[in-house]
């Protein structure tokens, strides 16, 4: 039984690393290149919004379940002596904790929130660049941390299907 429920949090771990880095991935290759086309206004409006309704059930589940999934999985790893798989899970979910959650809760949400807070701002153009460039720039970090995070934990499934085989 152990086995199993140690499958299924590591095959979730993979799931939903795959899920946000395609998200944060889609971000900087494709929204906010669209956004920054856009005249400033517009792109802010549209970025607030964005930013209003991304906070949903299902992106919290992906969003904040990857790392605790990764550690329950290398937990229960542990326990059935598969040591090289469960430090992989640890470390997947580490980077991940240190490359997404924490640049999302000290420069992206800080950024959201200025962005949130500028009534009618007179430079519109000027706001919007500083934000777009930092945003981007942190969320390309994030993307790429947390596709690290998901390399790590398809590596431990390979590692435990090596063990185990």
């Amino acid at each position: 039984m152990l086995f199993h429920i140690a499958a299924l949090c590591a095959f979730a771990t993979v799931l939903l690393a795959g899920a946000m880095t395609g998200l944060y991935f889609a971000f900087t290759v494709a929204v906010m290149p669209g956004l920054n086309a856009l005249p400033a206004e517009t792109a802010i409006l549209t970025m607030r919004s964005l930013n209003r309704r991304i906070v949903n059930p299902w992106f919290l589940a992906a969003f904040l379940g990857m790392p605790f999934l990764a550690l329950a999985s290398g937990v229960l790893l542990m326990l059935t002596e598969l040591r090289l798989p469960a430090f992989m899970l640890f470390a997947s979910g580490g980077v991940y904790l240190v490359g997404s959650l924490l640049p999302t809760m000290f420069v992206n949400v800080p950024l959201n929130l200025t962005l949130e807070r500028a009534v009618a701002p007179a430079d519109a153009p000027g706001l919007w660049q500083g934000y777009a460039r930092a945003w981007t720039r942190w969320n390309t970090i994030r993307a790429a941390a947390t596709g690290a995070g998901l390399l790590l934990a398809a590596l431990a499934l390979y590692w435990w299907g090596q063990a185990v085989t």
